[in-house]
């Protein structure tokens, strides 16, 4: 990790404290109730996912950890490099000044701050870093220490919580009023059946329709009739799911083509069928709003759309993922702090990082 020592932002946090001192001390104690709110919710969560998956496949259910990167690898969040950057530093800078407003509130030092980059061999993730006087921080009373750790992770929840106001009242209903659906995306294949028949990821399917195929290898020849289903939704899936069996042979029409597949069970209800593959929704602008407001501008409603749902999102899942109860992140620091001046307090924060380290690695992994 590489730290650039400056004192960027100092001057701006040190005029905020100065008009909102008081304020901002009761939201340093108002983030120890969120932090700790956040934690309970995040232990509950990957408690819960654990038993669903004892019996539910990960194809399924989904990962419970995964890094989010901006290429494709398997297992991983997938983010477009630009969404991924700007995410990176609006959340890491919000994370950082969460730490600095709380701990200048409470009249402690901050030493640097400034950019970081994480790497092995280049440093290639761009970050954020703040230093308070850890020394003097530990002189502190508990409530303060606990106001400090607790920030940077409560301000990405509180900022994660408004990006998603501003997604529904905003953006929202000014793309819903341009966007319309029109079929569902291939995200990820998990069925081999379906990828032996050519479908890949990033199609966009378009209708399903059953009957009689001589020749399955040229599914565009029916004979004796059929049902059609147009597929501009998650909903006309599922409605036409229900009315097909699992071993039923169907063509499936896609942006890029036809394939003849036969429906395969589903790994949790083997009376119903399903196509073995992950799927998003897709949508295109309206081709009369095009005509009026012009494809830049509607291009570039889009793409703040896009950005403000990943800001959401990360923001969020960040936040409460560094509120987990174990070193070095800042739920750690808040349980090492809340059992500081107790029996085998350090050899409890320790035994509980390994645990939800262990637990994490398996997730990962499985």
């Amino acid at each position: 990790m590489a730290l650039l020592k400056t004192k960027i932002g100092l001057k701006f946090t040190d005029k905020v404290v100065k008009k909102f001192e008081k304020p901002s001390r009761y939201l340093g104690y108002f983030c120890i109730g969120l932090a700790v709110i956040s934690m309970a919710f995040m232990i509950f969560s990957l408690g819960s996912y654990i038993i669903s998956r004892l019996s539910t496949p990960t194809e399924i259910l989904g990962p419970a950890v995964a890094f989010i990167l901006p290429f494709k690898v398997q297992g991983a969040i997938y983010v477009p490099l630009v969404f991924w950057l700007l995410s990176v530093l609006i959340l890491a800078t919000i994370h950082e000044f969460g730490h600095a407003l709380i701990a200048r509130a409470n009249h402690l030092e901050i030493k640097n701050t400034g950019p970081a980059f994480f790497g092995i061999i280049l440093p290639l993730i761009p970050a954020a870093y703040v230093e308070p006087d850890e020394k003097e921080l530990e002189k502190r009373s508990k409530v303060q220490q606990l106001s400090v750790f607790s920030a940077g992770a409560a301000f990405n929840v509180i900022t994660g919580l408004l990006f998603f106001i501003v997604l529904l009242f905003l953006f929202v209903p000014a793309t819903g009023n341009v966007l319309e659906y029109d079929g569902l995306k291939i995200e990820s294949i998990y069925a081999q059946e379906l990828r032996d028949v050519g479908i890949k990821e990033g199609e966009i399917i378009k209708q399903i329709v059953t009957g009689t195929f001589p020749n399955p290898s040229k599914p565009e020849i029916i004979s004796g009739g059929g049902l059609v289903f147009y597929i501009n939704t998650k909903e006309d899936l599922t409605n036409s799911l229900l009315k097909l069996p699992p071993g039923i042979l169907v063509k499936i029409t896609t942006d890029r083509g036809e394939y003849g597949y036969t429906l395969i069970p589903h790994p949790t209800n083997p009376q119903k069928s399903t196509l073995g593959a992950s799927l998003i929704q897709h949508q295109s602008f309206k081709e009369n709003d095009v005509k009026k407001y012009g494809i830049v501008s509607l291009t570039v409603l889009k793409w703040f759309h896009e950005l403000f749902v990943w800001l959401a999102i990360l923001s969020l899942g960040i936040g409460a993922f560094n509120l987990l109860p174990m070193l070095p992140l800042d739920g750690g620091r808040m349980v090492k702090s809340a059992l500081q001046g107790i029996k085998f307090g350090k050899e409890i924060i320790y035994g509980v990082s390994f645990l939800f380290l262990g637990v994490l690695i398996i997730l990962f992994l499985i």
